[in-house]
């Protein structure tokens, strides 16, 4: 249902040529179906062994290797002169087909990465990172393996959503972290193990709810010495992690929980905001005001509406995913970053900085006043666009996101698929792609089997060196998917320093399994366990926890 406030914005948000607002017509499909379109241009995960369409060197991308695009290497991309792709508009043809063309015809980079990447070919999806390998969606971090939506950290394995992480492993929605393990929810903790929603607290083990709190096990305190003693005999065994994460779940359900996750939130509805005011229908939100059904956005988001990935000093922008870093009046695009304003029904735009006015472009930057990727005088824009938007007016596309059949992804390569999951025959019915071949690692040989850890420890085995060569060398199978995969060494050294198992699940398992940890996107109506209030909350009726309104839980704590 489009409220007031909804058309409020869209007027708002219009574009205005010669003195005349072309309105943005209200959505024609619910929130969550528009968030499915958007995000089915999204393919962070999926990797692949290909060759640039320009030099034919090896590389690796997010685009698999069935030519269905052009990609090149990174640097090939920047050299490129995406203008030269430039076109005349054909007002005997609706707009959509003229930019498909367009896209496919413009050369992409292999990765969505920009040039301040370093030592990161299997990254895909951010800025400022080093040393990363099957990491995604991270900015300014060094270090960090098989995670996701990691920010300001170092030394982060198997981490997702973490912001302001050290020597994190397996932690999960949390922020300003160091030496923690099997975190969920936690924030400002240090030489934390298997805790839930702990603030503040230090040397913690297996805890929930805990507020600056020192030397705790499972809700208990414990002296010092206690304490030091029982993590000296603890040991990381596949079965003991199993054990302590059923016994962290138990105690989970008999904790009292927050109806919604807000952190200084005002006048907001969704789940997990934070330092935000007038956020309604949003999730993952970070420093937003007047932010309508907004998803994953951080560091200052501000009069926004329908806006997908990342944040960082955006305004008035309508209709997308994938924007970031002091953007402005951006419509109807997908992957726009660095200082652009006035940009419309775009894709790409980040190859450089300050880009500005432009309509249906594709790959460029640093260019202004430009129409299906062709140059024009500032007068020339200013009168040609307004007849191509009256032109898709009438051909009922002004106002839509880009179709899913210009998507160069399958659905099930794309996050539309974790948030989303639906059967190939449903996407071929919304007019998706599929990705039917599978290009990951054939392997019918035999499998490596993982020993305890302290055999790789040099410190604990003469030996140690032959059993590591050997497990860098072997291939694993994982004991849920039957997939391959195989070590690498930064990751073994981590285990044998902090004395945890090889992994016996495929990194993509291991993700799935993280994900799942997240609280979801729909909010139900239930009554607070405490008062018997009417309260909002994304604990479904199923689930079996305790759940307090915001009152309840503040006086309880």
């Amino acid at each position: 249902m489009v409220d007031d406030n909804d058309l409020s914005f869209l007027k708002k948000v219009s574009p205005e040529f010669g003195g005349k607002k072309y309105l943005i017509p209200p959505p024609l499909d619910c929130p969550d179906c528009r968030l499915r379109q958007r995000l089915a241009w999204r393919n962070l995960r999926n990797l692949y062994r290909t060759k640039s369409d320009k030099s034919g060197v090896d590389i690796v991308s997010n685009y698999a290797p069935d030519g269905k695009v052009k990609v090149y290497t990174t640097k090939e991309y920047y050299e490129d002169d995406a203008t030269s792709y430039g076109r005349d508009f054909d007002f005997s043809r609706s707009f959509f087909p003229q930019f498909q063309e367009l896209y496919f015809e413009v050369p992409k980079a292999n990765l969505t990465n920009d040039d301040s990447c370093e030592n990161a070919d299997f990254f895909n999806g951010g800025r400022g990172v080093k040393n990363a390998y099957m990491s995604f969606g991270a900015v300014l971090s060094e270090d960090i393996y098989y995670c996701e939506g990691i920010r300001n950290s170092a030394k982060c394995y198997d981490c997702y959503r973490v912001n302001h992480g050290e020597i994190c492993y397996e932690c999960v929605y949390s922020s300003r972290l160091y030496n923690c393990y099997y975190c969920l929810k936690c924030s400002d903790c240090r030489g934390c193990y298997f805790s839930i929603d702990a603030n503040g607290c230090h040397d913690c083990f297996g805890c929930v709810g805990l507020k600056n709190k020192q030397y705790y096990i499972y809700n208990q305190p414990q002296t010092k010495e206690e304490y030091e003693q029982f993590m000296a005999e603890f040991k990381f065994l596949p079965s003991r992690i199993n054990e302590e994460r059923q016994k962290l779940h138990e105690l989970y359900l008999s904790v009292p929980q927050k109806a919604v996750d807000f952190v200084d939130a005002e006048d907001c509805s969704g789940e997990y905001i934070v330092h935000s005011k007038n956020v309604h229908d949003s999730y993952d939100i970070v420093g937003g005001e007047n932010v309508r059904y907004g998803f994953a956005l951080v560091d200052g988001v501000k009069d926004c509406m329908d806006i997908t990935y990342f944040g960082i000093n955006l305004e008035r922008c309508y209709m997308c995913q994938s924007i970031a870093t002091d953007c402005s009046n951006i419509l109807f695009c997908s992957y726009v970053y660095n200082v652009a304003h006035n940009i419309l029904y775009s894709i790409d735009i980040w190859k450089g900085w300050n880009s500005s006015d432009l309509f249906g472009c594709v790959g460029l930057g640093k260019k202004q006043y430009c129409i299906l990727n062709k140059q024009y005088s500032k007068e020339e824009y200013f009168k040609l666009v307004p007849k191509i938007i009256g032109h898709m007016q009438q051909a009922g596309e002004w106002g839509q996101f880009f179709p899913y059949d210009l998507s160069p992804f399958g659905y099930n390569e794309t996050e539309a698929m974790d948030y989303f999951p639906i059967k190939r025959e449903e996407a071929i019915k919304l007019g998706a792609g599929w990705r039917d071949e599978d290009y990951g690692i054939k392997y019918d040989g035999p499998f490596y089997q993982p020993k305890e850890i302290n055999f790789y420890d040099p410190k604990q085995n003469l030996n140690a060196q032959k059993e590591i060569d050997e497990a860098l060398a072997g291939i694993l199978q994982c004991e849920v998917s039957g997939k391959p995969f195989r070590l690498i060494s930064q990751e073994l050294v981590f285990y044998i320093e902090h004395g945890l198992p090889i992994p016996t699940k495929h990194p993509m398992v291991r993700f799935q399994e993280r994900f799942k940890q997240r609280r979801g996107r729909i909010l139900y109506d239930r009554k607070c366990g405490k008062c018997g209030t009417d309260i909002k909350t994304t604990f479904g009726p199923e689930a079996k926890n305790i759940v307090y309104c915001e009152k309840c839980y503040a006086n309880d704590i």
